[in-house]
């Protein structure tokens, strides 16, 4: 991993009202299940790494099929 470019993806994602919002929200248990749309790519894998280790807890990711599981688990 390009550590450079990962923690200043790091940086944006914890200045992103958006995800502040995903960490705050999973406080609320009444919240789940939850469902995040909007988040593309790559942008997907760094999101979720950054969501479990915000919550020091494991996250779960459910995709359409087979080929966007693929994708994720490279990135």
């Amino acid at each position: 991993m390009n550590t450079l470019q990962s923690n200043s993806l790091q940086v944006v994602l914890k200045s992103w009202k958006g995800f502040n919002s995903v960490i705050n929200s999973f406080s609320d248990e009444s919240s789940y299940p939850m469902e995040i749309e909007g988040v593309q790519g790559s942008l997907c894998s760094f999101f979720t790494a950054f969501c479990g280790e915000k919550l020091s807890e494991n996250v779960v990711v459910i995709v359409p099929g087979e080929r966007e599981a693929q994708a994720l688990a490279t990135d």
